[in-house]
């Protein structure tokens, strides 16, 4: 009950369902969210630790995407679409995600992959929004963002 309350409020849980604990060890995506500040949107992902892994940011195709390892098919709201992959991560472990959605220029984040160390996710949002990508340190954890703007 308490899900479906927070889904009506417009905010959306979802976890993966191909591990058990939330991820608390080095080198794993301890949780992927959205916020917004001024005239920007940001999706942030937070890893334990540091990076020691790498990732990709691309342009993707929507609005299907092929979930790894299962095969379904899962659709993201658009019309643009912004992926991005992390190898060579801890894996084992349920990715906490938050999001808030939609906004204004964000429509939907989803999990397309979990499987053998590669971990992908893609950004569904307005066209010609999205700006970049960077990473910073706080202790104890990496973050790498994805930006947008309004």
């Amino acid at each position: 009950m308490k899900k479906m309350t927070l889904i009506a409020a417009g905010v959306l849980w979802s976890a993966s369902t191909t591990a058990s604990a939330y991820c608390h060890v080095n080198n794993s995506i301890r949780s992927v969210t959205n916020t917004h500040i001024g005239m920007y949107e940001y999706v942030v992902f937070t890893i334990k630790g540091h990076l020691l892994g790498s990732y990709t940011v691309s342009a993707a195709t929507g609005p299907t995407f092929e979930e790894d390892p299962s095969g379904n098919m899962i659709a993201v709201t658009g019309p643009a679409y912004t992926k991005i992959q992390f190898t060579g991560m801890k894996w084992m472990c349920t990715v906490h995600q938050n999001y808030f959605v939609p906004q204004s220029t964000v429509k939907q984040v989803a999990k397309v992959g979990q499987f053998e160390g590669v971990l992908g996710f893609v950004v569904g949002h307005q066209a010609a929004t999205y700006l970049g990508h960077y990473t910073y340190s706080i202790p104890g954890y990496e973050k790498v963002i994805l930006k947008f703007h309004h």
